[in-house]
């Protein structure tokens, strides 16, 4: 399978300082930036190719870089990093938190669990989870409720207390076939839903969190059945 490059050139000012990011190239790949104009790739992959056929929704394909060689239509591990390349966030969450987890929350007499990360370094935010839009019961059943910005609150490492952390997820799937078979006749032009509609109708989802500053690894923090 040919391997394709993601090139960036970080430009400098007069004073050496950062001036601007300019894309010159961007395909499937992750690389590291150095000044005076140098870009150096350090890290192919096939991430988001069609044929490779990972279930990654369309919301985390440009952000989720899928990690180890077990990945496949119904499998997808991986970590979170941002476009500016950095991968510690903040993040938020808005769930039923009981002593040191968090699950399924309420929110408007519905259910609501929703997750979102804003990087450390660009300051963008990332929408990882949200129980009513994602997974076969959010995309397909509408089932949920999405809550709010501002009901969302931050969460902390359980060790340290600090609010920096790395994501790694876990998405697995039915796989496409399977999604076509259940949906049937709701599949296709003028339809709710297409075939390439099936990354978004994953079973399960597991979110892992890693604390920056004292490493502390909450292996399974969000650990949700989404069928």
């Amino acid at each position: 399978m040919a391997k394709f490059i993601k090139v960036k050139m970080l430009k400098n000012d007069s004073l050496g300082k950062k001036d601007e990011i300019i894309v010159l190239e961007e395909r499937y790949a992750q690389l590291y930036l150095f000044p005076r104009n140098k870009a150096v790739l350090i890290e192919e992959s096939d991430k988001n190719k069609p044929e490779a056929g990972y279930p990654i929704p369309k919301h985390l394909k440009d952000i989720l870089i899928p990690t180890g060689t077990d990945n496949d239509e119904n499998r997808v591990d991986g970590v979170v990093r941002c476009l500016c390349g950095c991968e510690t966030f903040s993040v938020s969450v808005y769930g039923d938190k009981e002593g040191q987890d968090i699950y399924v929350g309420e929110y408007n007499n519905d259910s609501a669990l929703m997750i979102k990360a804003e990087c450390t370094e660009c300051r963008k935010t990332h929408l990882i989870f949200d129980l009513s839009k994602h997974g076969w019961n959010g995309f397909v059943c509408h089932d949920g409720v999405t809550v709010p910005d501002d009901e969302l609150f931050p969460w902390s490492c359980k060790k340290c207390s600090s609010d920096v952390h790395r994501i790694r997820l876990t998405i697995i799937s039915e796989g496409k076939e399977e999604y076509v078979d259940n949906l049937g006749d709701d599949i296709g032009d003028g339809k709710e839903f297409s075939e390439d509609d099936w990354v978004e109708a994953f079973g399960w989802i597991t979110i892992s969190l890693t604390c920056s500053h004292c490493g502390f690894n909450d292996e399974r923090w969000i650990d949700y059945e989404t069928m």
